[in-house]
């Protein structure tokens, strides 16, 4: 299995979160609504119908991110180890150099 690009990772999390904050939006907007006008008004029912259609889309996004935020959190510990690598491996060249370039007493 591939691993995702970081990147790619973040992308698909961030349009996922805004997606969740559009629905999360109507949701508070819901709970603002009388409960009796749901039922007195068409145009609110068909509304109420929109928003539980969207709870349960929103129930399935949070299912598809969760996987995403485990892969995002393994990428960013291989991006974190290699970084860690490099620097390791410059030092070491480094103090190389400088053994190679410094004089040594005899």
């Amino acid at each position: 299995m591939d691993i995702p690009t970081c990147g790619t990772v973040k992308s698909k999390i961030e349009a996922l979160r805004k997606t969740l904050k559009q629905e999360d939006e109507l949701l508070r907007e819901k709970e603002k609504m009388p409960a009796g006008s749901k039922a007195h008004n068409g145009k609110l029912a068909v509304q109420g119908n929109k928003v539980k259609a969207l709870e349960e889309d929103n129930v399935a996004l949070k299912k598809k991110v969760a996987p995403l935020i485990r892969d995002f959190s393994r990428v960013e510990l291989v991006v974190t180890e290699v970084e860690e690598r490099q620097a390791h491996s410059q030092k070491i060249d480094s103090m190389d150099k400088e053994t190679q370039t410094s004089e040594l007493p005899w």
